[in-house]
């Protein structure tokens, strides 16, 4: 996908944003009343969006001008008919509509929904629906908000594809192509390392920069990493320049392999460095020949005395060190001259500005070609084109420039008599027909005979190409766009002579012109269509199987959302009345056995009411539904609360609560009553299988942009089994399925609430040596997963219930 393609589809996007908002603020359908003579009639023809009124039995009472653009039926045609009675709803799509009107006829709104409608015309459009219940003059109604989405799903198609070429581009280049967070950690590196390195792609995922690295190249890449951030501290940065340095990796077999790596940013939504992409090129051979220059400067002067191409040395203070005598001939001037000269000073005034635009991108460290064309002005002032190659060679111990002239004056007068017959088998892939202006053909190329099925150049090349039926109808539509536009392009049904058979081509013809610009010829190119349009026919097959995937998604999690609002009403409802009467129980009982068991009873109920909790904070983390507060949390505040809580219950079973908190710990970015609850689970999970006499561990220390929490046991210790399955849902371990209570949820929680965080969590435990629990949190925001409106009411509706 080019450029401008994405710049299309995030355009759309944000036009469809905007047009929403409109709609809002024009058709106020947040309001519960509307009276006929408040009503905005004018405003409702004009809408940008399709309006439509409906009553709740799906009669049509009105329509917008929109309405009538978007499906192709006239407000006539609609008014008075019924919702389902009409074509324009596909029979897959009534249950889903009816569905809608039911929840409109409970004076509900809904939306957004997306359906696809029939229009009038056979075409369909895919929509986006809004409906709200409205009155007008005493008259319930629903308003129905109906926006084409089409563009939309074209877009989201589109970068599919896209994305999908790049990673199969990344995937076969034979440069390493590599990206690392901003602590200098790998992501991703392409398959291309094994052969430049020797590692797999999981081993060099595995290695650290400085294990890659010899360390000299490492403390260079260090430097200039650190350089480039401070730049971007201090508002220098150059967002799109990249940086270029030759390294010296280390390589599996022990060797080191030189390396020309380029690096730039890959940036977030706030502009800032988010990831670094990396291009490494394997330079080992330069290397070795630039050695070998150093070593041999004496034998590279003797031959380039004698040398048929001019030779140039520079260093880069400016003008030349060592010109030899072709050089001189060249340009007509002597050697002396040539050494006081720079290289701009030698070519013709009209290639001056491309030769110093080629120095800038040097500068500032974007590939170039070494090899280019360019016209010297001789002394005498006549034009002489030359073919120039850069190189690196050491003129007396320094790194030199230097600049091979080629005269190609002969090469370019043969690339003039060729170039018609070049144009056409660079592009031999397609079919290629030319053609004199007059359109007698002159060339066909062996893609154009096999498209056709002719057996020789013979059966076609003089014939006029008015001489073929199908192009009989085309010829003067074609001819004139030729000439006024210097194009045309469009599709017939073209038929083979040799068997009759049809097929789709697209056909494009354009001018081909001299130097001096006349049109000197005409190129006809021809693409068989017939694969392309089956490929277009499969391909809508295929999206009309996601749509239906995707639906069926989406109804399924509505019954999840459904399921999981019942039941915290059904178990949490009886459970406050019986919390409530046991609260009250326990102040009322006098001492004794009364209170006693009263008091089992509160903590009963209360046990029960945190397992509520825990299932039911799972199932929203499988819905997408659970929600976090974040802010600044002073984590080192928390962690020493948590464990003053935590003493006196370790203290009642023996045990020995330890904390190893630093003085000073960064905030973290969390909600802290999640982080709380991580923590609380941890210890309580140490102090049940923490042995009497045994010691618990609270400690916590800085990592790179995040902080670590560990909790460490001395208790049995977990075997590999268990701990492979540990963070599952409903897991226990089978020893204590007798001793202890729960669900075997707390850990599984405890994990989707990290994870959540953007943080991570991990165990680490031998039989019999205790285990160590441990999560870290990001100190910076990170992006959370949100819910939809549809969740956020179920969500809420849960925690009121």
């Amino acid at each position: 996908m080019e450029i401008r393609d994405q710049t299309s589809i995030l355009e759309s996007r944000s036009d469809l944003l905007e047009h929403r908002e409109a709609d809002v603020e024009l058709l106020d359908p947040g309001a519960k009343r509307l009276e006929s003579g408040g009503w905005p009639n004018v405003l409702f023809e004009l809408a940008a969006a399709a309006c439509y009124l409906i009553d709740p039995e799906g009669n049509f009472v009105d329509g917008n001008k929109a309405a009538e653009a978007l499906i192709g039926y006239r407000k006539e045609e609609l008014v008075g008919s019924k919702l389902f009675d009409m074509p324009f709803l596909a029979p897959e799509q009534i249950p889903k509509a009816a569905g809608l009107l039911a929840r409109n006829g409970e004076r509900q709104p809904s939306g957004p929904n997306e359906l696809v409608l029939n229009r009038k015309d056979g075409s369909q459009v895919s929509v986006e629906l809004h409906t709200y219940p409205v009155t007008i003059d005493g008259r319930d109604l629903i308003l129905s908000v109906v926006r084409d989405i089409t563009k939309r799903k074209q877009a989201e198609q589109a970068l599919q594809e896209s994305e999908q070429r790049y990673r199969l581009l990344a995937e076969n280049v034979t440069d390493v192509i590599f990206t690392t967070d901003i602590s200098l950690s790998i992501t991703y590196v392409s398959p291309s390392v094994e052969r430049l390195l020797g590692y797999t792609v999981d081993e060099a995922s595995e290695l650290t920069l400085r294990e890659l690295l010899t360390p000299e190249s490492y403390a260079i890449a260090v430097k200039e990493f650190g350089a480039t951030l401070d730049a971007e501290g201090e508002g220098l940065r150059d967002r799109f320049r990249p940086r270029t340095r030759e390294l010296e990796f280390n390589h599996k077999n022990g060797s080191t392999v030189w390396v020309e790596v380029t690096v730039s940013f890959l940036r977030g939504t706030n502009g800032g460095p988010a990831e670094i992409l990396g291009v490494a090129r394997d330079i080992t051979d330069r290397k070795r020949t630039e050695q070998a220059l150093r070593e041999s400067e004496e034998n590279f002067r003797a031959l380039a005395e004698n040398a048929v191409d001019g030779i140039l040395i520079g260093m880069d203070e400016g003008g030349h060190v060592y010109a030899n005598k072709r050089a001189a001939e060249l340009s007509g001037c002597t050697v002396p001259e040539l050494r006081r000269a720079k290289i701009e000073d030698l070519v013709h005034p009209d290639e001056v500005e491309k030769l110093l635009e080629r120095q800038r991108k040097k500068q500032e460290g974007k590939r170039v070609p070494r090899r280019f064309e360019t016209v010297v002005l001789r002394k005498d002032g006549t034009r002489l084109p030359v073919e120039m190659v850069e190189a690196k060679t050491v003129w007396q111990g320094k790194l030199a420039n230097m600049m091979i002239l080629r005269d190609i004056s002969e090469r370019k007068r043969a690339e003039d008599e060729l170039r018609v017959k070049d144009s056409a088998i660079a592009s031999s892939v397609s079919a290629i027909v030319i053609s004199d202006l007059q359109g007698t053909v002159m060339y066909v190329n062996p893609a154009f005979l096999k498209m056709w099925r002719y057996q020789s150049e013979e059966d076609i090349v003089g014939k006029n190409v008015g001489e073929f039926p199908e192009m009989a109808d085309l010829i003067s539509e074609i001819t004139e766009a030729v000439y006024r536009e210097g194009s045309w392009q469009g599709e017939f049904l073209g038929e083979r002579p040799t068997d009759g058979s049809k097929y789709a081509v697209h056909l494009s013809v354009s001018k081909v012109t001299d130097e001096a610009g006349k049109p000197i010829r005409l190129m006809a190119t021809f693409v068989d269509m017939t694969e392309r349009k089956e490929m277009e026919r499969k391909l809508q097959e295929l999206y009309v199987q996601e749509r239906q995937l995707r639906e069926d998604l989406e109804r399924e999690i509505h019954k999840r959302v459904e399921f999981t609002r019942t039941l915290v009403h059904e178990l949490k409802t009886p459970l406050t009345a019986m919390m409530a009467s046991i609260e009250l129980l326990v102040c009322e009982s006098p001492q004794g056995a009364l209170l006693t068991l009263a008091k089992n009873l509160d903590r009963g109920a209360s046990n029960l009411n945190k397992r509520i909790d825990e299932l039911l904070d799972l199932a929203r983390g499988e819905l997408g539904m659970l929600r976090l507060n974040c802010k600044e949390v002073d984590l080192l505040q928390l962690l020493r609360r948590v464990a003053d809580d935590e003493t006196s219950a370790a203290l009642s079973h023996g045990q020995k609560l330890v904390t190893q908190l630093p003085t000073v710990l960064p905030e973290v970015w969390a909600d802290e009553e999640r982080v709380q609850q991580v923590v609380l689970n941890l210890l309580s999970n140490a102090l049940k299988f923490t042995p009497e006499g045994g010691t618990i561990t609270l400690k916590a220390y800085e990592g790179e942009n995040s902080v670590v929490v560990e909790v460490r046991d001395t208790g049995a210790g977990i075997d590999e089994e268990d701990q492979r399955r540990l963070f599952q849902p409903y897991h226990r371990l089978e020893s204590d399925r007798e001793r202890l209570s729960g669900l075997g949820l707390g850990l599984s929680l405890c994990k989707t609430l990290v994870e959540l965080h953007g943080g991570q969590i991990w165990l680490r435990s031998e039989k019999g040596k205790g285990s160590t629990f441990g999560f870290w949190l990001p100190t910076r925001p990170v992006e959370m997963n949100t819910t939809t409106q549809g969740e956020e009411e179920a969500d809420d509706e849960s925690g009121d219930d």
